[in-house]
């Protein structure tokens, strides 16, 4: 099959789509030209909620299923592409993460296979400083999308009445997360127990559905309220 590339100029910024007729999720047929334009639809709802904010990319390059691989350093990209240092353990360096700030940047994305993105709990420069905490139910076997959305609501109910603005979004298969902006002035050990306290009141009125504990066995069959704010949060915009 003679690969299909494209010259497009997006906002008045030029790049080269490429591979376009590749299938990337096999079962279904869809293509990296369909996820590129389904990005495209999406762009004023999503970069919203990424903007300004360190980006870590699972990239698929056979598509769906098959390998991917997390990249947080992009030494190379258009000039026009905006990244932001982020000190990385993992690394050992200070890594240069993609800041996806508009409609041509999220189309390169797209064209370079980058399928799921996390963005920060952190908006640049500031990476240190969350503005966003993050309450993560995840369901564990047999617990299913079911449960989370029941614990969802009683969570729902609890910030509202604490008055507390919160974003609420899909995760993976079966979980929930819900995202709350704050001032950049709290720890991340101020927000940690800040969850945890929430999850423990969970807990309490259902001990049969929540668990708070890091031992996996003891969460079989319950929502695991998970309060330890890792740095990023999966981008869902079709949720």
């Amino acid at each position: 099959m003679k690969k299909i590339e494209e010259l497009v100029e997006i906002d008045g910024r030029k790049l080269t789509l490429s591979n376009l007729e590749k299938v990337m999720w096999k079962k279904e047929g869809i293509t990296k030209s369909d996820i590129i334009q389904y990005y495209l639809s999406v762009a004023p709802r999503m970069i919203p909620l990424v903007r300004n904010r360190p980006l870590m990319l699972n990239r698929y390059p056979q598509g769906i299923p098959g390998k991917s691989f997390v990249q947080k350093d992009w030494p190379h990209h258009p000039d026009w592409v905006r990244t932001a240092p982020v000190r990385s353990e993992s690394l050992n360096k200070t890594a240069r993460h993609v800041v996806c700030d508009d409609k041509a940047t999220l189309v390169w994305l797209a064209n370079m296979a980058c399928i799921e993105i996390n963005q920060f709990l952190a908006s640049s420069p500031n990476v240190e400083s969350h503005d966003m905490v993050l309450v993560d139910l995840d369901p564990h076997a047999p617990a299913g999308f079911e449960d989370s959305l029941e614990i969802a609501g009683a969570v729902h109910a609890a910030l509202d009445q604490m008055k507390l603005r919160h974003l609420i979004k899909t995760s993976g298969a079966d979980g929930i997360h819900f995202l709350i902006p704050i001032v950049p002035r709290y720890s991340i050990e101020v927000i940690r127990w800040f969850v945890l306290l929430l999850g423990v009141l969970l807990e309490r009125l259902a001990p049969t559905m929540v668990s708070t504990s890091r031992n996996k066995a003891q969460r079989a069959g319950k929502v695991y309220v998970d309060y330890f704010q890792r740095c990023s949060s999966l981008v869902s915009p079709s949720a």
